[in-house]
């Protein structure tokens, strides 16, 4: 245990990246800002060479050299793109955010009372967010508009807090790493926001957040017992899931069956899976087989010729509208194969590592981890667009802070720089 005290730099790092990804309730230029000062106060960190040697170090490992290849691989996309510009700057962006998160990691592995800070503040912001989403939905829709500096106006709250669906569903397995890893006051504080923010994503009705939770417990639940060696509860565990999905295609089934705008049969049920989407996912991969090696360009795909046309018999809704609600459909249209492939051997490889990471030391924040990182890629399968930075950001900071919280040294190329 390190006895130095921590300097205020180090104290007000981590409680800017605690407060970060909370902070989208107010609004991305919040998240923005939080993260920015964070990194101005690094400038202050003692230690922060040993970082950037850290971060080098995990390059050359597989995962860094994968994360290379896809990048490499995503270049000529920007170089054929109908408009190179705003393809260099979707690429650039998520080089950084990947390097920062990388920083982040790093600096939070080599102290764990700098993590535990962070952690706090991360606890104490996601209740700040439930109390402000309960005053919008409930009390005062203008209050919303009023801390995003748009006035005391009515918002459609609902509406204005879809993105916060999402963030719920990964600050869900960080929050109880951090109840898990503080415990005492912080364990119970945890257990209550872990329950206002599943209720919060029922109320907003997000429905990619709930694929997103039930991907994340039909790892994190059957994984736990079978590390274990608990088999028997890892197939009840499984058993149960399904139990739960079938409750909730039923739910689905009850809530959105007379949902058949078209008259058409579709490839889905559209209680499953909405007219809308499937119409958008089709026209996207005909876009795809125009250019199917490397794609349109990067984060351009709804200004493609057609993609601006109104799907008929609904109103105002486009082919594309800003983007096609399913990442691999929207980087095989954008980046080709040559781009999705090498982001899909990246995804499994992820996957991989961390499941055998956790079967190998059993460290509850390595389970975190990986719950993040299956709820950020199966939500994203009806989702935000891939290349949304707010996405990007909140998911690469809350994964960050999962994988400097592990204690025991892993298994393979998913390494921490402190095991």
């Amino acid at each position: 245990m390190n006895a130095t005290p921590l300097s205020p730099a180090s104290r007000l790092f981590a409680v800017f990246v605690g407060v970060a990804v909370p902070s989208l309730v107010i609004g991305r230029a919040a998240l923005a800002g939080a993260l920015i000062a964070a990194f101005v106060c690094v400038l202050l960190l003692p230690g922060k060479s040993a970082c950037g040697r850290a971060v080098a170090e995990r390059a050359r490992s597989p995962i860094g050299i994968m994360l290379g290849v896809t990048f490499a691989a995503w270049l000529p996309s920007v170089i054929v793109s109908i408009d190179p510009a705003r393809s260099l700057e979707a690429w650039g962006r998520t080089v950084i955010f990947v390097a920062a998160a990388a920083y982040l990691w790093a600096a939070f592995s080599r102290d764990g009372r700098l993590l535990d800070s962070c952690l706090r503040a991360l606890l104490v912001a996601s209740a700040v967010l439930i109390a402000v989403c309960l005053i919008a939905l409930y009390a005062s829709p203008e209050f919303l508009s009023f801390i995003r500096a748009k006035g005391w106006t009515p918002m459609p709250a609902a509406l204005a807090l879809k993105a916060i669906s999402a963030v719920a569903m990964l600050l869900i397995p960080v929050v109880l790493l951090a109840g898990q890893r503080l415990g005492g006051p912080w364990w119970t504080l945890a257990i209550a926001v872990t329950a206002c923010l599943l209720g919060l994503i029922w109320i907003l009705y997000g429905r990619a957040s709930i694929a997103g939770i039930l991907a994340m417990l039909f790892i994190a639940g059957p994984l736990f017992f079978w590390s274990r060696r608990r088999r028997g509860r890892a197939a009840v565990a499984f058993i149960a899931l399904i139990a739960v999905t079938v409750a909730v295609f039923a739910w689905l089934h009850e809530t959105r069956g007379d949902l058949d705008p078209s008259g058409l049969p579709g490839t889905i049920p559209y209680w499953l899976i909405d007219y809308q989407r499937q119409t958008i996912f089709k026209f996207t991969l005909d876009l795809a087989a125009q250019s199917p090696w490397f794609g349109s360009g990067i984060n351009v795909i709804n200004f493609m010729p057609g993609a601006d046309t109104r799907i008929p018999g609904q109103g105002d809704l486009t082919y594309i509208p800003g983007h096609p609600h399913d990442w691999p459909v929207e980087v095989l249209a954008e980046t080709g194969v040559v781009g999705l492939l090498p982001l899909l051997g990246l995804v499994a490889m992820l996957f991989v590592g961390l499941v055998r990471d956790y079967i190998a030391t059993r460290d509850p924040a390595g389970l975190a981890g990986l719950t993040v990182n299956t709820g950020y890629w199966a939500s994203g399968l009806f989702s935000f667009s891939f290349w949304s930075a707010w996405w990007q950001v909140a998911f690469m900071v809350l994964f960050a802070l999962c994988l400097a919280g592990r204690r025991t040294p892993p298994a393979d190329g998913v390494r921490n720089p402190a095991g």
